[in-house]
């Protein structure tokens, strides 16, 4: 559910950005509807598949655009090629970009060159992105910052290659949904300079737990797909609107109810920030809450009515519900990140050993050996694995020479016998404090 609602609500932030900006708690300061999103997810876990089908009704309008540019341009060249010396220059028709998939920071920047008034950044390969040239050490700086200050609405000075000049970018709605496996992890969420520099308090970010095994097939129902046609013919609409306008970027009021909610969000979230605090240790993304639900309200505004003039009580209300929901998900990512490896291992053989074994069950270590994890085969991380594994109570170490499954073993456990009702309950990774145990 995670993943898919990431697409959509990406989808809406591109479609919704170029007609108006949305009020703060701060007097003066209008933001953009526009919103970063990262999804972090393994191989197989259908990223790419949901943001087609919420990116369907985008893709029909740049796809149809660029096939209008396309004509255009064979048109210019060959009106070019007619012409004699001396003749004037037809103007050479230009591509107003509104979508990139894999550029560098410098070539987002030429794309909101291009005059769209709006850009939006998708890619399930974001890996290339954090893990690429544009995040090296030597230009994470200027990356980060830059991707920061575009959240921010600021304006940007480019020096021009060659040149004494510098060429100023305005202000101009992005919006972003990055994709990237778990194993970027330690170079984004467990990056300090990332998360101290701010980037990564300006993404709503989802882990899920992995679905896989699950999800056997089921056809969608006619209704099922009126509704995803309805989404897409929506953002379709909405695209070909927002290209089409001359008008301003108006403002977004928020109703009374809508501030007032607003308000009290902030002050929970303020209340919980001193030294101490439950969110002491995420801080800067805890900080930038409520003018995310701020934005994440216009944006769901202007998606139902591009109209509309301002917030109302019901959808703040749900805007400050979703970003108590990022809150917890930045709050687990970071401490994955920075938990040992070891940890990881961990729960990797946990989980195989949920599924082939029945809590109470004695196994051998020989068994993890041979058809456990990939990652814990080899004796080094298996050990590490199952020392973490006994110290938290998940399973327990049996005498030497035990025997189990008709043979002696040198080094026999057991699962504990309660590791099944525990694990009914939240199981994640280590560094999450509602993750249940078994009782010792």
């Amino acid at each position: 559910m995670a993943i898919c609602v990431q697409s959509v609500l990406a989808a809406c932030s591109l479609a919704t950005s170029r007609f108006a900006k949305v009020e703060t708690l701060l007097d003066g300061n209008e933001v953009f509807v526009s919103e970063y999103f990262t999804t972090i997810a393994n191989s197989g876990e259908r990223k790419s598949a949901a943001d087609g089908r919420a990116m369907k009704g985008v893709m029909n309008v740049f796809e149809r655009r660029h096939r209008q540019h396309e004509k255009e341009l064979a048109q210019f060249n060959a009106e070019l090629s007619q012409l004699s010396r001396g003749d004037p220059k037809p103007e050479c028709p230009s591509f107003r970009s509104f979508l990139v998939t894999e550029p560098t920071y410098e070539g987002l920047l030429k794309a909101i060159s291009s005059g769209a008034g709006f850009i939006g950044w998708f890619t399930d390969e974001a890996a290339q992105f954090f893990g690429g040239f544009a995040m090296s050490k030597e230009n994470r700086a200027k990356s980060s910052g830059g991707l920061s200050k575009l959240w921010d609405g600021s304006v940007i000075s480019q020096p021009r290659s060659g040149r004494d000049s510098v060429a100023v970018i305005p202000p101009c709605p992005t919006s972003l949904n990055l994709m990237f496996q778990p194993v970027l992890l330690k170079e984004t969420y467990g990056d300090d300079f990332l998360v101290g520099q701010g980037l990564l308090a300006r993404m709503l970010p989802v882990w899920p737990e992995s679905n896989m095994g699950n999800r056997l097939f089921k056809r969608p129902s006619v209704e099922d797909r009126k509704r995803v046609k309805g989404f897409q013919d929506r953002t379709e609409h909405l695209l070909e609107a927002a290209l089409e306008t001359q008008e301003e970027q108006r403002i977004l009021k928020l109703s009374d109810e809508a501030f007032e909610i607003c308000r009290e969000f902030h002050d929970q979230i303020e209340a919980q920030l001193g030294t101490g605090g439950k969110l002491a240790e995420v801080s800067g993304f805890a900080a930038k809450a409520p003018e995310h639900a701020c934005r994440i309200a216009g944006m769901l505004t202007l998606f139902e009515d591009e109209y509309a003039v301002s917030v109302e009580g019901d959808t703040m209300k749900s805007a400050c519900e979703m970003l108590e929901f990022y809150i917890e998900e930045f709050k687990h990512l970071r401490a994955a990140a920075l938990a040992d490896v070891s940890v990881n291992h961990a729960k990797g053989v946990l989980d195989w050993l949920m599924v082939n074994y029945a809590p109470g069950d004695a196994f051998a270590k020989e068994a993890l050996q041979q058809r456990g994890p990939f990652a814990t085969r080899k004796a080094v991380p298996l050990n590490k694995a199952l020392d973490i594994l006994v110290q938290h109570g998940w399973i327990q170490a049996l005498p030497p020479e035990t025997v189990v499954g008709g043979k002696a073993r040198k080094a026999p456990y057991r699962l504990h016998p309660q590791a099944g009702v525990a694990a009914s309950g939240p199981h994640r990774v280590a560094g999450d404090e509602h993750r249940s145990e078994p009782a010792s």
